[in-house]
């Protein structure tokens, strides 16, 4: 359950339409199985950030749903507690429990688990923030491959994040990489003719630091995702080792983005 105490989470535009720009330097001409490889990562980078839409929606309905009781006392969600089967000592235990602090010791209803009353009341708000899925409302093939995606709610506000996290991977990746070349070549040039001897080694090498790479993407994801409404733990827990391949291989290409202009990293 989400922590009461986390910035307060609102999707892009007050939940109306948003358009995202996504500019990838490809490169061009590109053979049509490499575009079509491109734009297959960049439908699964799109479907992880909705996950992280519907994620989000739920943590903003706990948060407004909190919010609420605090405000107005236990008797704001009765009716509705009733409706879906809970009893009035359900209700009481958790008007006992919102006096308390969330997060305090508590030996009463679980409230954090899945089948809590905060929980159970926020989902049913849930479809009145999600949004509209992403849809591509133009789609221009050079370089750079520009697209724009359009979409709404909480929806919007996951694939941004998605957006950001793949834009600001692949610059810090791009930069780093430009760094290391640098001092390999330094410390290389002794090297060349044992390497070029070794072509197994090399491929050794090559698919040891791509693994680096993943496992790089998913330690500088968490950190940039910590402290914020929602645990980096339940984000990346729907991103499977395939996800993040395709993540991975989206952010080996230069990526610029065009956001809507109340979007920003603090929201």
């Amino acid at each position: 359950m989400v922590d009461p105490r986390a910035p307060r989470l609102r999707p892009p535009a007050g939940g109306e339409q948003v358009r995202v720009t996504w500019k990838a330097g490809v490169g061009a001409p590109l053979r049509p199985r490499d575009l079509a490889h491109y734009l297959q990562d960049l439908d699964i980078a799109i479907g992880i950030g909705e996950q992280w839409g519907t994620t989000f929606a739920r943590a903003a309905a706990q948060q407004e749903l909190m919010a609420r009781i605090a405000q107005e006392g236990i008797g704001s969600v009765e009716s509705e507690a009733l409706e879906r089967g809970y009893s009035p000592r359900d209700l009481r235990y958790l008007d006992e429990w919102m006096h308390f602090g969330p997060w305090r010791p508590w030996r009463g209803m679980p409230l954090g688990g899945s089948g809590s009353l905060i929980e159970t009341l926020a989902d049913a708000r849930v479809p009145k923030v999600l949004g509209t899925p992403t849809r591509v409302t133009r789609a221009e093939y050079g370089s750079p491959l520009l697209l724009d995606l359009a979409n709404s709610g909480f929806l919007a506000y996951g694939v941004i994040k998605i957006a950001e996290l793949v834009r600001d991977w692949s610059n810090k990746r791009r930069a780093d990489e430009a760094s290391a070349r640098r001092i390999e070549s330094e410390a290389d040039r002794g090297e060349a003719e044992a390497r070029q001897e070794n072509a197994r080694a090399r491929q050794l090498e090559a698919q040891a630091r791509q693994m680096e790479a993943h496992a790089d993407l998913v330690q500088w994801a968490v950190d940039q995702t910590r402290g914020g409404p929602v645990s980096p733990g339940e984000l990346f827990a729907v991103i499977t080792p395939e996800q993040l391949q395709a993540l991975s291989r989206l952010a080996e290409t230069p990526t610029e983005l065009q956001l809507p202009p109340d979007v920003s990293r603090g929201e």
